[in-house]
């Protein structure tokens, strides 16, 4: 990793670094993002060792776990606490099929919630989940709408940082909690 990558970048310093974005604004918000100079140079890096080597992949996994290491130390966890999947549905379905849904039944999300990954959530009612829908209202979700529908059947809660449907950030962390009233005694 070079000096650059570990250094702060101002806007357009970070901006630069996406070639493609000289020319056009990137709208596509779904798995693939704009391609940033450090990414083309290790595909380039990975098509050659995959030709010099054969399959390095001792070279590439230790890679991936120098990644997650990045990761883990940007928000302050553990290493093993990141992984490493192809796509966010596929994270989703991860966590969603080893869930015991009989007790904390209640899945809430949002129509504004990517396809995929809503499919994975609806996918669970065959396990006994229910799916409660957070509704956009013009386009906008809100935290209440979310915690409105947190009780003692919630087993998870889905709530996308942005819609794919039109960029608007949702209210992730007040919308995926909820204050518990003390208990009375």
């Amino acid at each position: 990793m070079d000096e650059r990558e570990n250094s702060a970048h101002s806007p357009e310093e970070f901006r630069s670094r996406f070639p493609g974005l000289r020319d056009l604004t990137y709208l596509a918000s779904c798995s693939q993002g704009a391609l940033s100079d450090t990414l083309a140079a290790a595909l380039l890096e990975y098509q050659r060792t995959l030709l010099q080597y054969g399959a390095p992949w001792e070279r590439w996994t230790a890679e991936v776990d120098l990644a997650r290491q990045h990761f883990a130390d940007l928000i302050h966890a553990s290493v093993d606490e990141i992984a490493v999947l192809p796509s966010v549905s596929a994270a989703a379905y991860q966590v969603a099929s080893t869930r015991d849904w009989k007790s904390r039944s209640r899945i809430v999300s949002t129509d504004l919630e990517f396809p995929s990954v809503a499919h994975v959530w609806l996918a669970q009612r065959g396990n006994g989940a229910q799916v409660s829908y957070v509704e956009d209202r013009s386009g906008v979700v809100h935290a209440e709408d979310y915690q409105a529908l947190i009780n003692e059947s919630c087993g998870l809660v889905s709530v996308p940082l942005n819609s794919y449907r039109n960029g608007v950030r949702l209210p992730v962390k007040e919308g995926s909690s909820k204050q518990r009233e003390p208990p009375v005694r």
